[in-house]
């Protein structure tokens, strides 16, 4: 095709073709194309960056060639990255004509995952108390920060109003947190919940209530069995008891648990 010679080659602007919105956590890394096409019939020189993705720790490297053209977005938040919208800016020219697109980015919080289980689930109450603890595990966390708090209510409760127990603990890392002991001697069932806050790069979350792995059983021991009286048994003579036999050569009194034998002597008489 000729173009007269008062008409610029390139009438039209290029063309961008961008993804749509987009969404990442602080804790993963944002990746996709942007692509670059010139509706001109003739091959053009295009050049293809994006504007504002530096300052926002992004990297996208400028790309120069014909058409089409492709470059690729890499992006991870980071730690202390504002959870809420941005908006990366892209251009294309062909030396003539620019156009520009924008892709919208929501930068979310970490959803990491908090587990956890009692222990022992089950106790029964003896001479001496015994100790419980809750054990939590925090998953995906991005550098979690801020803490962990145990919480133990009276099973109808379902996990509201004032607890019964708590404890809390600083968080600093993923991985294992134990609760300070929860000693009680009241039989009953009591319900655990373990919640955490939360920070600048992490959603807060907690354990789900009425979970049979966080219900607490307490059992009373079982009282003595009755005992039937025998002669390894003292308390057969518990009772003051009087008896008098006579007959033949002598007497049993028992009274008080002591037992008497008396035997009746019998004297001589001369003559006889």
């Amino acid at each position: 095709m000729v173009y007269p010679a008062n008409s610029p080659p390139h009438k039209n602007p290029p063309i961008l073709i961008i993804p749509g919105n987009q969404t990442v956590t602080a804790s993963s890394t944002l990746k996709f194309n942007i692509t670059a096409i010139d509706s001109d019939p003739l091959s053009q020189t295009l050049v293809l960056d994006c504007a504002n993705c530096a300052s926002l720790g992004a990297t996208f490297s400028s790309v120069t060639s014909t058409f089409p053209v492709t470059g690729t977005l890499n992006w991870a938040p980071g730690s202390g990255r504002v959870p809420r919208g941005y908006e990366l800016n892209f251009t294309v020219t062909n030396g003539l004509n620019m156009s520009t697109a924008t892709v919208p980015v929501y930068v979310d919080k970490a959803k990491l995952q908090l587990a956890a289980s009692v222990y022992p689930r089950a106790i029964t109450i003896g001479i001496s108390a015994v100790s419980v603890f809750d054990i939590a595990t925090l998953l995906g966390g991005f550098d979690p920060t801020g803490t962990i708090t145990f919480s133990v209510f009276s099973l109808d409760r379902s996990c509201t109003g004032t607890p019964l127990f708590t404890s809390t603990l600083s968080v600093n890392k993923n991985g294992n947190y134990q609760s300070e002991p929860f000693i009680t001697q009241d039989p009953g069932r009591y319900q655990w919940e373990a919640s955490y806050t939360g920070d600048q790069n992490n959603r807060s979350t907690s354990t789900p209530c009425g979970s049979s792995i966080q219900t607490l059983t307490i059992s009373s021991a079982p009282g003595p069995q009755p005992q039937s009286p025998t002669l390894a048994n003292p308390s057969i003579f518990s009772q003051s008891v009087f008896w008098l036999a006579i007959g033949g050569g002598g007497a049993v009194i028992a009274a008080g648990g002591i037992m008497t034998v008396l035997r009746r002597r019998s004297k001589k008489v001369e003559g006889c």
